[in-house]
Protein backbone atom coordinates (compact mmCIF):
# COMPACT_ATOMS: atom_id res chain seq x y z
CA UNK A 1 0.00 0.00 0.00
CA UNK A 2 1.40 3.56 -1.47
CA UNK A 3 1.43 6.29 1.35
CA UNK A 4 1.94 9.84 0.70
CA UNK A 5 5.41 9.50 2.14
CA UNK A 6 6.35 6.93 -0.69
CA UNK A 7 4.96 8.63 -3.41
CA UNK A 8 6.97 11.68 -1.80
CA UNK A 9 9.88 8.98 -2.40
CA UNK A 10 8.99 7.89 -5.54
CA UNK A 11 8.57 11.58 -6.83
CA UNK A 12 11.89 12.76 -5.19
CA UNK A 13 13.60 10.13 -7.83
CA UNK A 14 11.63 10.85 -10.93
CA UNK A 15 12.77 14.58 -10.44
CA UNK A 16 16.17 13.22 -9.36
CA UNK A 17 16.70 10.82 -12.22
CA UNK A 18 14.65 13.50 -15.25
CA UNK A 19 14.99 17.14 -14.38
CA UNK A 20 17.20 18.08 -11.56
CA UNK A 21 20.90 17.46 -10.57
CA UNK A 22 22.00 16.75 -6.66
CA UNK A 23 23.31 20.40 -7.04
CA UNK A 24 20.49 21.76 -8.30
CA UNK A 25 18.27 20.81 -5.51
CA UNK A 26 21.22 22.06 -3.16
CA UNK A 27 21.44 24.97 -4.78
CA UNK A 28 17.45 25.64 -4.91
CA UNK A 29 17.14 24.71 -1.40
CA UNK A 30 19.98 27.81 -0.54
CA UNK A 31 18.35 29.95 -3.14
CA UNK A 32 15.00 29.63 -0.94
CA UNK A 33 16.80 30.19 1.97
CA UNK A 34 16.66 26.77 3.64
CA UNK A 35 20.33 25.92 3.09
CA UNK A 36 21.83 22.61 3.74
CA UNK A 37 24.76 20.76 4.13
CA UNK A 38 25.90 17.31 2.09
CA UNK A 39 24.82 14.90 4.81
CA UNK A 40 21.54 16.69 5.64
CA UNK A 41 20.79 17.03 1.87
CA UNK A 42 21.49 13.29 1.36
CA UNK A 43 19.72 12.09 3.85
CA UNK A 44 16.87 14.30 3.22
CA UNK A 45 16.31 13.14 -0.63
CA UNK A 46 16.65 9.35 0.55
CA UNK A 47 14.65 9.38 3.98
CA UNK A 48 12.07 12.42 3.64
CA UNK A 49 10.10 10.81 6.17
CA UNK A 50 12.66 11.07 8.98
CA UNK A 51 12.41 15.16 8.08
CA UNK A 52 10.95 17.02 10.81
CA UNK A 53 7.64 17.57 9.78
CA UNK A 54 8.02 21.24 8.62
CA UNK A 55 10.94 20.07 6.34
CA UNK A 56 8.29 17.16 5.01
CA UNK A 57 5.98 19.82 4.00
CA UNK A 58 8.79 22.13 2.46
CA UNK A 59 10.27 19.17 0.25
CA UNK A 60 7.11 18.01 -0.76
CA UNK A 61 6.11 21.68 -1.86
CA UNK A 62 9.13 21.31 -3.81
CA UNK A 63 8.10 18.40 -5.54
CA UNK A 64 4.87 18.94 -6.16
CA UNK A 65 5.09 22.78 -7.35
CA UNK A 66 8.59 21.84 -9.44
CA UNK A 67 6.83 22.79 -12.57
CA UNK A 68 5.81 26.71 -11.39
CA UNK A 69 9.01 26.78 -8.99
CA UNK A 70 10.98 29.89 -10.07
CA UNK A 71 14.22 27.90 -8.63
CA UNK A 72 13.33 24.59 -10.89
CA UNK A 73 13.28 26.54 -13.74
CA UNK A 74 16.17 28.01 -13.32
CA UNK A 75 17.82 24.82 -12.46
CA UNK A 76 16.17 22.86 -14.70
CA UNK A 77 18.35 20.37 -16.96
CA UNK A 78 18.45 21.45 -20.60
CA UNK A 79 20.67 20.13 -23.41
CA UNK A 80 22.21 23.62 -24.24
CA UNK A 81 23.84 23.73 -20.16
CA UNK A 82 23.69 20.28 -19.47
CA UNK A 83 27.58 20.58 -18.65
CA UNK A 84 27.59 23.24 -16.60
CA UNK A 85 28.26 22.19 -12.64
CA UNK A 86 25.15 22.28 -11.65
CA UNK A 87 23.28 20.50 -14.10
CA UNK A 88 26.17 17.57 -14.60
CA UNK A 89 23.98 14.11 -14.23
CA UNK A 90 27.45 12.79 -14.32
CA UNK A 91 27.88 14.08 -11.00
CA UNK A 92 29.30 11.42 -8.37
CA UNK A 93 27.02 12.70 -5.92
CA UNK A 94 24.12 12.81 -7.93
CA UNK A 95 24.79 9.13 -9.24
CA UNK A 96 24.95 7.78 -5.50
CA UNK A 97 21.90 9.24 -4.56
CA UNK A 98 20.20 7.83 -7.37
CA UNK A 99 21.58 4.61 -6.98
CA UNK A 100 20.46 4.44 -3.52
CA UNK A 101 17.43 5.93 -4.34
CA UNK A 102 16.44 3.36 -6.35
CA UNK A 103 17.43 0.47 -4.27
CA UNK A 104 15.50 1.97 -1.18
CA UNK A 105 12.19 1.97 -3.64
CA UNK A 106 13.36 -1.39 -5.19
CA UNK A 107 14.16 -3.14 -2.24
CA UNK A 108 13.60 -1.10 1.05
CA UNK A 109 15.33 1.42 3.53
CA UNK A 110 17.41 -1.47 4.78
CA UNK A 111 19.24 -2.49 1.52
CA UNK A 112 19.48 0.51 0.56
CA UNK A 113 21.76 1.93 3.94
CA UNK A 114 23.65 -1.76 2.91
CA UNK A 115 24.40 -0.28 -0.52
CA UNK A 116 25.12 3.07 0.90
CA UNK A 117 27.46 1.81 3.58
CA UNK A 118 29.15 -0.69 1.58
CA UNK A 119 29.47 2.72 -1.18
CA UNK A 120 30.87 4.83 1.23
CA UNK A 121 33.60 2.45 2.96
CA UNK A 122 35.05 1.66 -0.67
CA UNK A 123 35.21 5.62 -1.41
CA UNK A 124 37.13 6.32 2.33
CA UNK A 125 39.78 3.28 0.99
CA UNK A 126 39.88 5.18 -2.59
CA UNK A 127 42.96 7.06 -3.84
CA UNK A 128 40.54 10.01 -4.87
CA UNK A 129 37.12 9.78 -2.93
CA UNK A 130 34.30 10.98 -4.80
CA UNK A 131 32.12 11.25 -1.69
CA UNK A 132 34.32 13.17 0.74
CA UNK A 133 31.46 15.50 2.02
CA UNK A 134 29.67 11.72 2.81
CA UNK A 135 31.83 9.94 5.20
CA UNK A 136 30.72 10.77 8.11
CA UNK A 137 26.97 9.60 7.24
CA UNK A 138 26.88 7.45 9.65
CA UNK A 139 28.19 9.35 12.45
CA UNK A 140 25.29 11.64 12.42
CA UNK A 141 21.94 9.03 12.62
Amino acid sequence: MFTIKSMLTQDLFFLMNFEMTYKGVKKWFEDAGSPMNDIELFQALLFPEQLPEGKQFDLLNMVVDRYENIFFQNNRIYENNADDEINDTRDPMHQLLLQVLRDRIVHGKDDAMITLGLALMKDKQASEPLYKALHSYFDTI
